[in-house]
């Protein structure tokens, strides 16, 4: 729920959210200022694949930040951005938003 309430992504959705709750009543000056990323690693299989679950997980949430947040970042042609290497990756995507 913190994630919503700072996603700029979800901004449409604050008042149907957090409207009944103190802090939809009182909005601080950060309420939807920030593009979330939100990776949820319970996801990631153990075991002897390990590693490429993990960067299948991190690549999907990687992709699904740039096509929720293009219009935000100027509606980018990414591509290059992700690849295999789940951590370089990231970086990419976090140099070039």
């Amino acid at each position: 729920m913190l994630a919503d309430y700072y996603d700029r992504s979800k901004s449409d959705d604050f008042d149907k959210t957090f409207r009944k709750l103190y802090i939809g009543k009182h909005p601080t000056a950060a309420w939807s200022s920030f593009l979330v990323l939100c990776f949820d690693f319970s996801l990631i299989r153990a075991g002897l694949d390990m590693k490429a679950s993990f960067n299948s997980h991190i690549n999907s949430v990687l992709k699904e930040f740039l096509r929720t947040n293009a219009k935000f970042l100027g509606n980018p042609k990414f591509g290059r951005e992700i690849n295999d290497n789940s951590t370089g990756s990231l970086e990419l995507v976090l140099v070039s938003s």
